[in-house]
């Protein structure tokens, strides 16, 4: 994993006097390393750094930083969401949610991160941001609905219904059944 806080220093004392500007928004972030996680880093970076992009050593930083954000996404949206929720703990409300992210970051592999936020992180459901964190893995209702219940699945039921004398014949799941007046078989 890259070492964002190195790399940003030696890019810095790698500037001339005359890039003075692009030094002064290192510095800036530099000091408020701390409060942003990578991904806020880059996306701040990015956004400070965009009137100085004829620079093509600015422009190297940036996408190298982009780039890892890529590699790893999983890892640097974990630690993106300890950074939110750790800014909103006060009184240490969230401490044992902000123990579980870390858990769940130091895994080995993105596959263990996976099966511990559907495991442990979704009991955190009662924080937003954590809500948000899980809703935003899949788009699928389904999938979010697998993964937010504890033990029950979710799928897709599929009707056919068809009238016919007396009634309508319905195919619901994997059985038909006839719907008269009188009666359901």
């Amino acid at each position: 994993m890259k070492n964002w806080k190195y790399d940003l220093f030696t890019f810095k004392q790698g500037l001339t006097i005359g890039q003075l500007e692009i030094i002064n928004v290192l510095e800036q972030h530099l000091s408020q390393f701390d409060n942003f996680s990578e991904k806020g880093l880059t996306e701040s970076l990015k956004h400070y750094l965009t009137p100085y992009s004829y620079d093509n050593d600015v422009k190297k930083l940036v996408e190298s930083m982009e780039v890892e954000l890529q590699q790893k996404p999983l890892l640097y949206e974990l630690k993106d969401l300890y950074k939110k929720v750790e800014k909103r703990n006060y009184g240490m409300l969230y401490r044992e949610p902000l123990s579980k992210i870390l858990d769940i970051i130091s895994k080995d592999s993105d596959e263990a991160r996976m099966e511990a936020i559907i495991s442990d992180l979704s009991l955190y459901d009662w924080v937003n941001e954590i809500k948000t964190f899980i809703y935003g893995l899949t788009a699928s209702p389904v999938e979010r609905q697998n993964m937010t219940s504890n033990g029950a699945k979710c799928q897709k039921v599929y009707t056919i219904v068809e009238a016919v004398d007396g009634g309508h014949v319905a195919y619901i799941g994997d059985r038909w059944f006839i719907l008269t007046e009188s009666e359901i078989k």
